[in-house]
């Protein structure tokens, strides 16, 4: 009886344990990684240069063009909460797969403030497909 009660316990640690309380943490993660250099790590960018994606207008008229332009870099002028930035060339994440692209992309929806949808891997799928 008292080894089923250890066994039950390490089990139920073992469990809890694995459950991740935050539900855009592999999102952060990727973003972190792959983002954070040029955007920072609250989401402002760099002033003039680096477009924020912290409360940007950008992100909510763009939706559909993320995946795109995660998955293949950006190289324009782009007008983001009413300044111009004239990108050299955001690098391409060609690395990252449709499902890093959907967490990623529900972690900045949802970070700093930004109150997007929440994207399902059909949605991201559906995007790169009409990707130019």
């Amino acid at each position: 009886m008292k080894s089923k009660a250890l066994i039950f316990g390490l089990l139920a640690i073992i469990f809890l344990g694995a459950c991740d309380n935050n539900p855009y943490g592999k999102g952060m993660k990727i973003y972190n990684k792959h983002c954070a250099v040029c955007h920072a790590d609250d989401g402002n960018g760099l002033q003039g240069l680096i477009p924020p994606i912290r409360q940007s207008d950008y992100l909510h008229i763009h939706q559909n063009d993320l995946a795109c332009i995660i998955r293949h870099g950006l190289d324009s002028v782009i007008t983001v909460n009413g300044v111009v930035y004239d990108l050299q060339k955001m690098p391409a994440n060609d690395i990252l797969d449709d499902i890093a692209i959907t967490n990623l992309i529900n972690f900045i929806n949802n970070a700093w403030g930004n109150k997007e949808e929440f994207v399902t891997v059909e949605k991201i799928k559906a995007d790169l497909s009409r990707c130019q």
